[in-house]
């Protein structure tokens, strides 16, 4: 079943025993941030010229050490600096720690890299022969009036599972308030076997669901995890949609594999809607859904975080 007037959404959004959308506003901080997710501090902002780099702090006095630091790794090749003729050329420096050793079970994660509308951060720089993964520099040039700038990156919270939901024919879902309803499932589509590499989805069936109320939220941005009648997670498929208790297999060197040999990882997802604004949404499957007892979802939301009332000048003037 296939319609030109489909418009693809990169992901649902969070369903279970949710009332209400989450929290997506900016985060907005001056100069520092610190949670759970980790933390961001502002070292300083510096002034390049052809032979020496001055750098004063948040409250715009002097930073010496960060200047003769930032002198040495710029004379010593390991960082460039690019200026712009005729405007304000400076160097932001953050430290940055993102917890990547608790990335994967945290349910906040933080961005490691920044942007400003006039450049974005690189990474880390060879400091004193060992990398400083953590201090992030943003080489920016702005009109020269400008006096104060902002960083921005983001905030990822990822969201409870919403309980086991039943999946069927008639089943109501809800996402985040959004409340909806499965009206039909489609018939199988065969698996193409024109040379597609492994990686090709195998069979696939639509199910379609209806938005009961228009009133209610359009979401985005979700993951499902689906259970057969055992209650066991199903995550392997043949190129059927039949359940296996498999690994699936990942092609390295383009070798094309005949489909009966194939297993693919199981998925249930695609975020669909027929029209723009419109009430009916399509879920693409590679699972035969007479196979799915219930599905949940996971659902991140991400949000800005903007870090601003950086001094672009120190106090009193140039330093």
């Amino acid at each position: 079943m296939r319609t030109k007037s489909l418009i693809i959404l990169a992901a649902f959004a969070s369903i279970g025993a949710v009332s209400q959308l989450p929290d997506t506003s900016d985060v907005i901080v001056k100069q520092n941030y610190k949670s759970e997710a980790g933390s961001i501090d502002l070292a300083g902002v510096c002034k390049p010229s052809e032979s020496e780099i001055s750098c004063w702090n948040g409250e715009g006095l002097p930073n010496d050490v960060l200047g003769a630091e930032l002198t040495e790794v710029y004379k010593k090749g390991d960082i460039t600096i690019n200026m712009k003729y005729g405007h304000k050329n400076r160097l932001i420096v953050f430290d940055v720690d993102d917890r990547p050793d608790r990335r994967s079970e945290a349910k906040l994660v933080l961005q490691k890299h920044l942007s400003t509308p006039y450049g974005s951060s690189s990474s880390g720089y060879q400091l004193r022969n060992k990398y400083n993964e953590n201090r992030m520099l943003i080489n920016l040039a702005v009109p020269k009036d400008q006096v104060e700038s902002q960083a921005t990156t983001s905030l990822t919270e990822k969201l409870e599972p919403s309980p086991k939901l039943e999946f069927k024919l008639g089943a109501r879902l809800e996402f985040f308030g959004a409340k909806f309803k499965i009206v039909k499932i489609g018939e199988k589509q065969p698996a193409d076997d024109s040379g597609s590499r492994l990686g090709s989805p195998g069979a696939q069936w639509l199910v379609v669901l209806v938005r009961e109320g228009a009133e209610t939220p359009l979401p985005q941005g979700i993951s499902w995890t689906i259970y057969g009648e055992d209650g066991l997670q199903i995550r392997s498929v043949n190129s059927e949609g039949e359940p296996l208790l498999a690994i699936p297999t990942y092609d390295s060197g383009g070798t094309r594999i005949p489909k009966e040999n194939r297993v693919f990882q199981a998925s249930l997802g695609g975020g669909v809607y027929a029209d723009a604004g419109g009430d009916e949404m399509y879920m693409s499957t590679n699972l035969n859904p007479a196979r799915i007892k219930s599905v949940v979802a996971r659902c991140s939301v991400t949000r800005n975080l903007i870090i601003k009332g950086i001094p672009l000048e120190p106090k009193g003037g140039r330093p």
